[in-house]
């Protein structure tokens, strides 16, 4: 943590600081929902003291896939009672103030001895994915202002921290259907919805509905190729920022879900699902997901998958050893020389490689693009590795 600026008078102290959260994906998913990483914030006195809470996985009354945030008095001095404002917020590339986390800039709080505020639906989960701008390089900052005076008058009365109700208000709009103004209907269910909402969210949704389509005048889209759980979980991501259940738990789900937000052109949620499955990679799924990454262009999960494929011999060889290796190689050969690829470059750099690149057939450098599947299961023999397939 690096602090950028204080002031003191003899009745108002003022502290800036700026924390940095390195290793910020490592850290992060060791803390639980309710669990919290901290930092320091100390009054330029040293008489008072605050503790910045920060909580990745939401407090415990958080909604879900919302981030939480806390500010607690730590000190035990006097006077019992200080008066303070505050304002917490994520920074973006180039220390850019972006969302809020607390802020109660037009309002005094007051803290006694060990109590605190609380801001328990801050930001969403989303916004710690590179594709917002908040994290970058594994580095998550967040910018603390504290101003606080142990004077007090009868216009500083505590007021509470507005609470996010907005995401809870739509996921009600969107189960009651209230004010529907169109249907999807999936699977055999009709699902009211709003077209306004539909079309802000999705750009697919949006031209459907505005132009001279039958969807626009019908007031219905018939949706026959995703499954009615997986086209409800999408509808309630629109509404809310959120999904319907931890799709962290289930690779074959967020497969469908990413490919439902693909086909939607819902690209914050298809980022979201890319970064849940490159964590999810197993010698089990890894085939699966490449295939997968492959057909609908996520280039970012096409190179964690080359990359866990060819990551060791051993992990090599057990993904051969499965079915759903033997059926790449039947009908997506081209995938099969994208790991051949990877896994001769990674080779090339190993001092225990037994023979050299220049006494094979098949050295290293060769356009792999333009081998036979056999000259393929050749080049994998003269190097040791698996030829089945």
């Amino acid at each position: 943590m690096s602090v950028a600026s204080i002031k003191t008078s003899t009745d108002v102290q003022e502290a800036k600081v700026e924390w940095v959260i390195s290793n910020f994906s490592f850290v992060s998913a060791s803390c639980s929902k309710g669990r919290s990483l901290d930092t320091d914030i100390i009054l330029p006195d040293g008489n008072w003291k605050f503790t910045l809470s920060f909580f990745p996985h939401g407090m415990k009354d958080s909604l879900a896939n919302q981030c939480g945030c806390r500010i607690t008095r730590a000190d035990t001095k006097e006077p019992d009672s200080v008066f303070c404002k505050y304002k917490v917020s994520l920074m973006k590339i180039g220390h850019v103030s972006g969302a809020a986390l607390m802020d109660s800039e037009d309002s005094v709080r007051e803290f006694k001895k060990g109590t605190s505020w609380s801001q328990t639906d801050s930001v969403p989960k989303l916004f710690l994915t590179e594709a917002y701008g908040y994290k970058i390089d594994d580095k998550v900052t967040i910018s603390a202002w504290v101003q606080a005076s142990s004077g007090g008058s009868c216009d500083q009365v505590a007021i509470p921290c507005l609470k996010n109700t907005l995401a809870s208000s739509l996921e009600e709009l969107l189960l009651s259907g209230d004010l529907a103004d169109m249907s999807v209907e999936c699977g055999g269910e009709n699902i009211p919805c709003h077209s306004l909402l539909l079309m802000v969210r999705s750009p697919v949704f949006k031209r459907m509905l505005q132009a001279d389509m039958v969807e626009a005048r019908s007031r219905k889209v018939n949706v026959d190729d995703i499954e009615p759980a997986v086209m409800k979980a999408l509808l309630q991501f629109l509404y809310t920022d959120k999904l319907t259940q931890d799709a962290g738990t289930d690779d074959k789900y967020l497969c469908q879900v990413l490919q439902a937000a693909h086909k939607y052109e819902v690209k914050t949620l298809a980022d979201y699902c890319e970064a849940l499955l490159q964590r999810k990679l197993s010698k089990r799924n890894v085939i699966e997901c490449l295939t997968f990454a492959d057909l609908f262009d996520r280039e970012s999960l096409r190179q964690s998958c080359l990359e866990f494929i060819t990551s060791t011999p051993e992990i090599l060889q057990a993904v051969q050893a499965t079915t759903e290796f033997d059926h790449l190689c039947e009908t997506r050969p081209k995938l099969l020389k994208d790991i051949l690829a990877m896994s001769t470059g990674i080779r090339a750099t190993n001092k225990k490689r037994s023979s050299s690149s220049a006494s094979l057939e098949f050295p290293n450098g060769t356009d792999w693009s333009r081998l036979t599947v056999s000259n393929l299961k050749k080049a994998c023999k003269e190097r040791g590795l698996s030829e089945s397939g």
